[in-house]
């Protein structure tokens, strides 16, 4: 689920949301699937301040979109030479796009004072960079891995 309406179960859903969880459900493939150099503990703090984070007076809580915003979380997931973190790399940055402006920028965004279609065609950007990697010759043919080791709350 995307990071806002984490944050506020009010906010109306748009194709934007629909969109970031694209990113979430492959970063928790990514951490269920690909051996990194990260610990069972760390994999599963990742995995639970995002995907699923606690639930406090009805809201989530800022966890996904801090995480969003900054690419410190992401970047320790490093897999060398990995094409599918490469992917969520520049899907982050895409999708993350959003929770990186300031608040000034955001509301002028939002209220239509700043050309939305160039600064946020987060869909078109996203279907190209999926066509991109899906054609990339990188991709393996063969991409059976095993379920990695993960502590459950």
């Amino acid at each position: 689920m995307a990071a806002e309406l984490v944050e506020n179960p009010m906010a109306i859903h748009t194709i934007e949301h629909d969109t970031e969880s694209v990113f979430w459900v492959l970063l928790w493939l990514y951490l269920l699937y690909m051996k990194t150099d990260m610990s069972p503990r760390q994999h599963s703090s990742i995995l639970n301040s995002t995907i699923n984070p606690p639930v406090f007076d009805g809201t989530g809580g800022t966890g996904k979109a801090n995480f969003m915003a900054g690419s410190y979380g992401l970047k320790r997931l490093k897999m060398p030479n990995s094409i599918m973190f490469r992917l969520l790399m520049k899907l982050h940055q895409i999708i993350g796009r959003p929770y990186q402006m300031n608040n000034a920028d955001r509301d002028a965004t939002d209220k239509g004072t700043k050309n939305k279609g160039a600064t946020m065609d987060i869909q078109g950007d996203v279907l190209a960079l999926l066509k991109e990697f899906a054609e990339s010759e990188e991709w393996p043919s063969n991409d059976r891995t095993e379920r990695q080791k993960v502590i459950l709350s």
